[in-house]
């Protein structure tokens, strides 16, 4: 009796293993474009970053101690520069990952730049900066976030079958 139970627990602890195993590897995403994606990473970057900002000035004449929008603006701000990097890591697409981190960085930061080479006024300095942080945005989604690769070939198999009086020869494959 004993025995059957240890042997019933080894087995039991054996089976997610096993099961785990048999799984096919996750599939790479396929060629195509996914700007999409990123738009959305972005939306929600922009959602999050705004919340924050709101918050900020909401609470600016207040005494309390309300520090969660400073961390708002911190994560959205975060999920704009690393957002389109993190997709084109995922599909593979080392160069793109490069140009869209530049970008991101590069467009706010001349917008920045030059706004203040101008001694404008803060107002068109957040302009300047946030249409810098826009058009990195949407350069990411139309010219970046297409992936050229040629698809995989389809598996083809030769199979041969015996039958009642003779056999079956062809090709098996996943189209």
């Amino acid at each position: 009796m004993r025995r059957t139970i240890v042997t019933a627990v080894v087995l039991a602890s054996l089976a997610p293993a096993a099961a785990h195993a048999e799984q096919a590897p996750p599939a790479r995403p396929g060629p195509g474009w996914y700007g999409h994606h990123i738009a959305v990473f972005d939306a929600g970057a922009l959602a999050i970053t705004g919340l924050g900002v709101h918050l900020l000035f909401e609470y600016q004449d207040c005494e309390c101690e309300e520090v969660g929008s400073m961390y708002l603006v911190m994560l959205g701000t975060g999920a704009y520069l690393f957002g389109g990097p993190i997709l084109h890591h995922e599909h593979r697409r080392p160069a793109a990952l490069v140009t869209s981190a530049a970008l991101r960085i590069g467009l706010p930061l001349g917008g920045l730049a030059l706004a203040s080479s101008r001694d404008a006024s803060t107002r068109w300095t957040v302009a300047a900066t946030l249409g810098g942080a826009a058009t990195a945005m949407v350069l990411d989604w139309t010219l970046l976030a297409h992936d050229r690769r040629a698809p995989p070939p389809a598996p083809v198999a030769p199979y041969l079958t015996p039958l009642p009086g003779g056999a079956a020869v062809g090709l098996a494959g996943a189209f």
